[in-house]
């Protein structure tokens, strides 16, 4: 049974349309004013109820959520004191008891997970790293926090940023299109709904100089799946994650890329690209 929660909005991510049902009106603007960009008049195929209450989460509520699987891995649930609900992948449906107080932190938080589960279920993959469009084929800029992500996005002013954070890897027509997504904060570059074919993987190293280096088999793997988030914690998703993750690497060039901070990086992932496609 799902919560009345009055109406929706509806965005759609990687060509999926997600409703949000919120029955606040002043908070449905704030999640309107944060999705603006992703608005979508498409039939949802998945729908999201939330209800808030008057509960202050703690501000590390990220790190303290912990979620329980049933027994086939498509019913995901989660609890914290204002902050609890469950994501039925075969029902289609996701419902969020939610804290007033931090509503578009927590749904945010909330639509990442469920983002996972569906782009993972359609044969794609979430991933951490910064997409920027050039000459209409995207390269993805990906490494820990701190590495670069936004730095070469902020360097990158001509080209297209769709999101220095958190992009969708999805077969389209046997290419690999990169996706925007709406996630980000005052700290990042505001992502740009867009999408291109993925021309190359590029994990961040700063150095005094620059240069690509090659990344070969398990060290290319366990570098991908450690910028994957909630699968490898799925157990009936994991064999399946590793599978899709040769299969891309397959396909695509993946480096480490030693760089300065400056645009000079470029010129050296220009010409690589060249010599692959």
């Amino acid at each position: 049974m799902t919560i009345d929660c009055g109406e929706a909005i509806t965005i759609a991510i990687a060509n999926i349309p997600v409703s949000i049902y919120l029955g606040d009106e002043t908070q449905r603007k704030q999640l309107a004013e944060r999705y603006d960009k992703f608005f979508s008049d498409e039939q949802a195929i998945f729908h999201v109820y939330i209800k808030t209450q008057p509960v202050q989460v703690s501000s590390n509520f990220m790190a303290e959520v912990k979620f329980h699987y049933d027994s086939d891995g498509n019913k995901i649930r989660f609890d914290l004191p204002g902050f609890s609900g469950y994501i039925d992948l075969l029902q289609g449906q996701a419902e969020l008891i939610n804290s007033k107080y931090r509503i578009v932190e927590t749904t945010d938080y909330m639509l990442r997970i469920l983002l996972a589960l569906l782009v993972f279920k359609k044969g794609g993959i979430l991933f951490h790293g910064a997409g920027i469009i050039r000459n209409r084929k995207t390269y993805l800029f990906f490494g820990h926090s701190g590495s670069g992500k936004s730095t070469v996005a902020r360097l990158s002013p001509q080209d297209i940023v769709i999101n220095d954070d958190l992009v969708v890897l999805m077969p389209v027509d046997n290419k690999w299109i990169v996706f925007a997504t709406p996630f980000w904060n005052p700290s990042q570059v505001r992502p740009v709904p867009d999408s291109a074919p993925l021309t190359g993987l590029y994990r961040l190293v700063q150095d005094k100089q620059v240069y690509l280096e090659g990344i070969a088999g398990g060290q290319a793997l366990a570098e991908l799946i450690a910028n994957i988030p909630v699968i490898p914690d799925n157990p009936f998703m994991n064999p399946e994650l590793f599978v899709r993750g040769r299969q891309l690497l397959e396909e695509i060039p993946i480096y480490r890329l030693h760089f300065l901070p400056d645009d000079s990086f470029w010129q050296v992932v220009e010409e690589a690209s060249t010599k692959v496609g």
